[in-house]
């Protein structure tokens, strides 16, 4: 396995990158941090909150000074799904081994279901993670060393197939 750190788990809404960097992060004796929850912890507000007071682009600003502080960490991160959109996490991603967690929208939507802690999906969610992964695919393939497709297996298989693309490399 790969000694470096952190490892960075990318994907939509519903991939698992929580479950499964949970599990990861486990498996490796590191830490497991989510962005949001690390968001969240520093202002004393909830994602939805910030969104609704502050709009998405102040979001997203948090969202590159928490992952700048952690980059020296061993660990496992989880960023936002749309991490990906901003070109400052692009380039700063390039430097880390980066698993795209692939899900369908109609999987990752039978996941998160209708939840109001994620603002970008209110309404109609299986809608809204279609549009959302057809504007971040791009960004995905750009920043991701690996790919692993979440459609259909345990968090456990979704980790053990991490760990044997880190082995091989």
């Amino acid at each position: 396995m790969s000694s470096r750190f952190p490892i960075i788990l990318v994907g939509l809404p519903g991939a698992g990158k929580t479950t499964v960097g949970r599990l990861l992060a486990k498996r490796l004796n590191v830490d497991f941090l989510d962005i949001d929850e690390k968001i969240e912890q520093d202002t004393g507000k909830t994602i939805s909150k910030i969104f609704a007071e502050n709009g998405e682009k102040h979001f997203r600003d948090l969202e590159v000074d928490t992952i700048c502080a952690l980059l020296n960490s061993k660990s496992v991160l989880s960023p936002g799904g749309g991490a990906v959109t901003n070109p400052a996490i692009r380039k700063i991603f390039k430097n880390y081994p980066v698993v795209w967690l692939k899900v369908s929208s109609t999987c990752a939507a039978g996941r998160v279901g209708i939840a109001d802690s994620r603002p970008l999906l209110t309404g109609d969610p299986l809608a809204k993670l279609e549009k959302l992964y057809a504007e971040r695919r791009p960004f995905y393939e750009e920043v991701s060393r690996w790919q692993v497709s979440t459609d259909g297996l345990a968090a456990e298989e979704v980790v053990d197939e991490i760990i044997r693309n880190f082995e091989e490399a």
